[in-house]
């Protein structure tokens, strides 16, 4: 096991031989360069995951605590345009907290892309002329980053000024995560089943709806899957209807190994490297 922050020099490792496989955060670049038979003696595989990439709004923070706002945000955002421009395509477009990988996933997609609907909605919130606002990326992960980037793009389209910084992952986790100071981030949520989050009103996005929490309440005491589902589903079309976060894509779980590697995870159903059955045929 190597830790190598660099993604190209773990591409140059793998490609040298130094190490077998890369098993987390493989750009799209390079699974399509292996995709293409550009790099001898490595296959690439694409599977699911449970990552919703997440641009996270400050519910309680104006001018975001207006759901008409929050609508705005949603449909000022082209999230197929970022899958092709951040993912070079692969990715899932998604509109509340759940992923195809995910046995209750829906995808309600009640504000579609259309920015001249929501400059009519900053207009009856009371911002015709748009507004500046706080948009931290953090450090480390480079598709939030590109994401964000192509997103404060497109909100400047509509009069949003979302100024962007990117910010240390300590100070991110202490600040925003845990101290829930911040207008918007953006941050994958890989974890699966937690759609409970919106469940407490004190988790980041500042969330605090009755009707939510007793339906997450109802699902972790269904008896049936079939229950269960139908639950959690209708949380996921609330959700999406208070616009709560705009939800844009789930990346694929892309790895990229020696041919002669086998074993592996190709979906990852939960974030984690799992090494029990891998091994190297000779």
């Amino acid at each position: 096991f190597k830790i190598m922050s660099d993604p190209n020099t773990r591409f140059a490792a793998l490609q040298a031989g130094d190490i077998d496989m890369i098993a987390s955060s493989l750009p799209p670049e390079q699974y399509l360069q292996i995709k293409k038979g550009s790099v001898p003696g490595v296959k690439g595989t694409e599977g699911t995951a449970t990552t919703e990439i997440t641009l996270a709004l400050n519910n309680a923070r104006p001018p975001l605590n207006d759901k008409r706002v929050r609508e705005a945000i949603t449909m000022a955002i082209d999230k197929k345009a970022i899958v092709q421009g951040a993912m070079f395509g692969l990715g899932t477009v998604i509109s509340t907290h759940m992923t195809p990988a995910e046995p209750y996933y829906i995808d309600p997609h009640p504000y579609p892309y259309d920015p001249q609907k929501a400059k009519q909605l900053l207009a009856e919130a009371g911002y015709p002329h748009g507004f500046k606002i706080k948009f931290e990326l953090p450090q480390p992960y480079p598709i939030e980053r590109r994401t964000g980037e192509v997103i404060a793009q497109q909100l400047k389209q509509v009069g949003i000024d979302a100024q962007v910084s990117v910010v240390e992952w300590a100070t991110w986790l202490k600040r925003i995560f845990l101290g829930g100071d911040y207008d918007m981030t953006i941050i994958g949520h890989s974890e699966p089943r937690d759609i409970s989050i919106y469940g407490n009103p004190k988790y980041y996005f500042h969330y605090d709806n009755p009707v939510v929490q007793n339906l997450l309440k109802q699902a972790e005491a269904a008896t049936s899957p079939e229950v269960q589902t139908a639950d959690y589903q209708e949380v996921g079309k609330i959700i999406a209807d208070d616009a709560v976060n705009v939800w844009v894509f789930s990346p694929p779980y892309l790895v990229a190994a020696k041919n002669d590697i086998y074993g592996f995870w190709t979906n990852q159903p939960t974030p984690a490297i799992d090494m029990t059955r891998v091994y190297i045929a000779h």
